[in-house]
């Protein structure tokens, strides 16, 4: 049943020509919806990406985590931009503002937040490769 759910997640919103951030991004929004809607799937998520060399490897949790977490987000304000949709419910396109609003506020934090990740990552990823004196 999750495998269905999560095709149908990526039906909606895949795009020709994803890089491997934004497929790491399309992939924890799919597994959101099969965790969410199908009975039988969840637990913790696990992502890995396949490098060109043929690398296998395994995506931080907390990037994980993160994505899962900016998903539910994107999740609810589908939900909100379905509802403001509707132009006899919500007559004041004035109304619209917040919405929008609230959703470039969303994307500017995570994208803050993933910046900051990145870099520590990165940090991490120079003090291991740095030689023992």
């Amino acid at each position: 049943m999750g495998k269905y759910v999560s095709e149908y997640a990526l039906a909606l919103t895949y795009k020709q020509g994803l890089n491997v951030e934004k497929a790491k991004y399309l992939a924890a929004f799919c597994i959101k919806a099969a965790k969410d809607h199908a009975v039988s799937c969840g637990g913790k998520t696990h992502v890995h990406t396949i490098q060109g060399d043929g690398d296998i490897r395994i995506i931080d949790k907390e990037k994980v985590n993160a994505a899962e977490d900016y998903s539910r987000g994107l999740f609810d304000i589908t939900r909100h931009v379905l509802d403001y949709l509707d132009t006899r419910g919500i007559t004041n396109d004035e109304a619209v503002g917040p919405i929008v609003e609230h959703l470039k506020n969303t994307i500017i934090r995570f994208r803050k937040q993933d910046r900051l990740k990145r870099a520590a990552y990165e940090k991490k990823q120079l003090a291991l490769k740095r030689p023992a004196k």
